[in-house]
């Protein structure tokens, strides 16, 4: 029978009206509890389950795919939808729920979220609707594609980078792409990976690959003047921030982190062009 996956999310604001959405439908848990959303009457009995279980909903947004998805497909799209909602924009989403229908359409099963009462305490960010209607179309041709078992374990160590301490998460990013951009996995060389990383995305944008690797060297040159290190990957591997962190000014500090967080956008931006061209 074909399935319907749903979420919440956990870390995120409405920026825009979410109504124009090709792909999702979204409502906030008053709605939900009200019997408007896919949940029919179940929507009260689910909120109120949420709250009994020590996650209260009341400032969730709900999101449900429009059309109801292959049932061999929708716990795939299910999974794959919150990883990549946290890799791509860092929107936490809580395990998803299930609605079965017939094959009239009809509702005729509801299972609840999976909220994790452990996570940790995210900053908030903005959903925007072009880019979870995007994720959300990545998740369904990974499934359909056949390329769940191949992107998920890939996915998964991503969404820990976001996860884990910023530096730690930093040289894994590193070490991802000399790894996923080298000619020759057993022969690896970061220039080189970064290079071809840099060139797969920007293409014919040669001002804007310019400008990346400018900034990478000026805030290089910064945090990394006083132990001879001009390379922040190197900083990271060898321990040497370790050394340097309290030396850094404020503007220093914000444009380390900031960097890295513009180096995983293009990362990204090179891997999902790697798994649409995948055959």
């Amino acid at each position: 029978m074909p399935q319907i996956p749903y979420w919440l999310t956990i870390n995120s604001k409405l920026q825009d009206d979410l109504s124009g959405s090709d792909c999702l439908s979204f409502f906030n848990t008053n709605s939900v509890s009200d019997g408007e959303s896919p949940l029919n009457e179940h929507g009260k009995v689910f909120v109120d389950m949420l709250y009994s279980r020590g996650f209260p909903p009341h400032d969730k947004i709900w999101l449900f795919p429009k059309a109801p998805l292959d049932n061999k497909h929708s716990h795939q799209v299910g999974q794959l939808f919150v990883l990549l909602m946290r890799i791509k924009s860092d929107n936490a989403l809580c395990g998803h729920g299930t609605i079965t229908t017939d094959d009239c359409g009809a509702y005729v099963n509801w299972q609840p979220p999976s909220p994790d009462l452990h996570e940790n305490t995210y900053t908030i960010r903005q959903l925007l609707l072009g880019d979870t209607d995007a994720t959300f179309l990545l998740a369904k041709d990974i499934a359909e594609r056949s390329l769940f078992h191949k992107c998920f374990h890939q996915l998964s160590y991503l969404k820990e980078l976001r996860c884990t301490d910023p530096f730690l998460g930093y040289l894994g990013l590193w070490s991802f792409i000399e790894i996923e951009w080298a000619n020759d996995p057993k022969k690896t060389d970061m220039r080189k990976s970064l290079k071809s990383l840099l060139e797969d995305v920007f293409q014919d944008r040669r001002d804007s690959k310019k400008a990346f690797n400018n900034r990478l060297q000026d805030i290089s040159t910064k945090v990394g003047r006083t132990m001879d290190e001009y390379s922040i990957r190197n900083l990271l591997a060898h321990g040497k921030y370790h050394k340097v962190l309290k030396d850094w000014d404020k503007e220093s500090n914000e444009e380390f982190h900031a960097v890295h967080d513009e180096l995983y956008k293009i990362m990204f931006e090179g891997l999902e062009a790697k798994i649409r061209n995948c055959v």
